[in-house]
């Protein structure tokens, strides 16, 4: 069977945590996966019903996103395998008898639904339940201070679980110590085993900057705005976070004030966006040579989004958690390439963010890796050279390497230069002002 599933998914084997996952799976114990993007999580639901020996098998997977869910019907179907996510023209029946063997949703489509609620409650057929994303339970489904969840129905998630009777895999790319309680908790997970893996990105050099509060955002992004106007098509593509609509708005009309006819190579994501525009960027970031070259978005553009040729991810404004963070970032590098994440932050930002995501922020003395990875029960790698680090190692390297000094955040260029230029003002200022005053002093 192993042989069977490696020629329908076209792989050659299957790593070491994939076959642990599975083997546990089908032993009826829940499993909580952790392992970097890129490293094959969706492929250990996908291959349990080859693998299981009941018939028939079907298979839950809650997906925060509708074009997740169609992305990976389309790519399961078209692989020979049945799939289907619920909505209103679904195939209810095949649904039901358990003819399609992968059945996507989401927590509301189950909840709010008393016909689907049922249909679970019947069925005998299905012997995994897959939370994906899983990370978005708490992002969506907790509020903060006195905001409400942005989707409720993601923190009564557990709710849907307790409709079928079966082991439960909760897929993530990055949960800390405290995601991990909290999803436990809200999924009921029992006789589990913890898969995780480090989530560090060692290709990926990592800058904090504080910034002043009533600093304008023109400004603090004069330099990439210079990039845009400089070099058009051929500006290095870059992505920056905001943790808000509201902010990420603010971001773009700077940009547009700034950048008139230039601003074509920039655009916008949340979750505010239309369909339409959400799908041609999605379109434009998955080609090496699109025509973006700025994406200012929110979270809602960390899912689902296959970004290509990205080497810079900037937040503007840290996320509420070091999951978001850690999630975010990672849509730099995803070639191997050396790439760069730079964090700006003034003390209105600060207001709302968990304990973790507060420490690496003002963090200005620890290897910013390191106090990154301790929430992850991780550590950086020794061979790690300090001045591909982090900003804080790189003033500590003395390797003494020819090109040690050449990893530097253009930001941090450009500001040298204004500094420089502003110095060099200064001093021309005082030199004429001197020759004035000792001019006057001789005509006395």
């Amino acid at each position: 069977m192993a042989e069977e599933v490696k020629r329908v998914f076209g792989i050659e084997s299957f790593t070491d945590l994939q076959s642990e996952t599975i083997k546990y799976l089908l032993g009826g114990q829940d499993v909580f996966l952790s392992i970097r993007t890129g490293g094959g999580k969706s492929l250990t639901y996908q291959a349990f019903p080859m693998f299981c020996q009941a018939e028939p098998c079907q298979v839950l997977i809650i997906s925060p996103l509708l074009s997740i869910m169609k992305e990976q019907v389309s790519y399961l179907n078209s692989l020979g395998l049945c799939a289907d996510y619920i909505h209103k023209e679904c195939d209810r029946t095949s649904i039901e008898t358990g003819k399609t063997t992968y059945v996507f949703t989401s927590p509301e489509a189950i909840l709010t639904d008393d016909m689907w609620r049922s249909i679970l409650i019947e069925s005998t057929s299905f012997k995994l339940f897959v939370v994906d994303e899983a990370h978005m339970v708490i992002n969506w489904g907790e509020g903060s201070g006195k905001d409400e969840p942005f989707r409720e129905w993601f923190g009564r998630i557990g709710e849907v679980r307790s409709l079928i009777s079966c082991p439960a895999l909760v897929i993530t790319a990055t949960a800390s110590r405290s995601s991990r309680r909290k999803l436990r908790k809200k999924l009921a997970l029992v006789n589990y085993h913890d898969i995780v893996e480090s989530p560090d990105r060692e290709n990926i050099k990592l800058f904090v900057n504080k910034v002043k509060v009533n600093e304008k955002i023109s400004f603090t992004f004069s330099w990439l705005i210079s990039m845009v106007m400089d070099q058009a098509i051929d500006c290095p593509r870059h992505i920056i976070f905001c943790p808000s609509i509201k902010l990420c708005a603010e971001v773009y009309c700077a940009f547009k004030v700034c950048l008139n006819e230039y601003i074509s190579y920039i655009e916008m994501f949340h979750s505010c966006t239309t369909d339409q525009v959400k799908e041609e960027i999605r379109e434009d970031m998955d080609k090496e040579d699109g025509h973006i070259r700025v994406l200012i978005a929110t979270s809602a553009a960390g899912m689902g989004v296959n970004y290509k040729n990205v080497n810079n991810v900037i937040h503007y404004g840290p996320p509420k958690d070091l999951d978001g963070f850690m999630q975010q970032l990672g849509r730099a590098g995803r070639d191997g390439t050396q790439s760069y994440e730079l964090l700006f932050y003034s003390s209105r930002h600060l207001r709302k963010l968990d304990i973790d995501m507060l420490d690496y922020v003002k963090n200005i003395e620890m290897c910013r890796r390191k106090k990154l990875l301790e929430s992850y029960n991780s550590v950086p790698s020794a061979d790690l050279v300090k001045h591909l680090c982090c900003d804080v190692c790189d003033k500590q390297c003395d390797c003494n390497e020819e090109n040690c000094k050449s990893f530097k955040h253009m930001y941090f260029i450009h500001k040298s230069e204004i500094d420089i230029e502003s110095s060099s003002e200064s001093s021309e200022d005082y030199s004429s002002d001197t020759s004035k005053n000792l001019s006057e002093s001789e005509s006395d």
